[in-house]
């Protein structure tokens, strides 16, 4: 798995949990914001660019609508979401990584970055990627 590329996917919730941290309530839309384009940019330097990463992609949606509901909202009526908005968005993005297990855990993309395509089929690759996957939204010992 390439660090980097999976690095970039969860450092939109990073820059978002620093920037709503230390910014005025006033300001939260720009956090978002900011973590709106760091997605976008983990987007658009993934390799393949088609399909998008579903965890880049997600946090692309999340992190633009909590910005427009920032920008939107007047600077003393957005505190209720610089105060939750860390937890909130941590809990969403943990929710969706345990709903998409069944389907595709988001760790299978990253790791077909670097796994040959004749492992991808394989009884290891999948029960690995589960884990992982698993792991990432839930405490677990693995």
């Amino acid at each position: 798995m390439k660090s980097v590329t999976l690095v970039l996917a969860f450092l939109p919730l990073v820059v978002f949990s620093v920037l709503s941290r230390f910014l005025p309530h006033g300001y939260i839309g720009i956090a978002d914001l900011a973590a709106a384009v760091i997605a976008l940019v983990a987007i658009l330097t993934s390799y393949p660019i088609w399909p998008p990463k579903i965890l880049n992609t997600f946090s692309l949606a999340l992190f633009a609508l909590i910005a427009v509901l920032g920008f939107t909202l007047g600077k003393n009526d957005d505190r209720w979401l610089a105060i939750w908005g860390g937890a909130g968005v941590g809990l969403i993005l943990g929710l969706m990584i345990l709903a998409l297990i069944p389907v595709m855990p988001f760790t299978k993309q990253f790791a077909r970055e670097s796994v040959p395509n004749a492992e991808w089929s394989s009884p290891t690759f999948k029960k690995i990627n589960l884990v992982l996957s698993s792991c990432s939204a839930w405490p677990c010992r693995a």
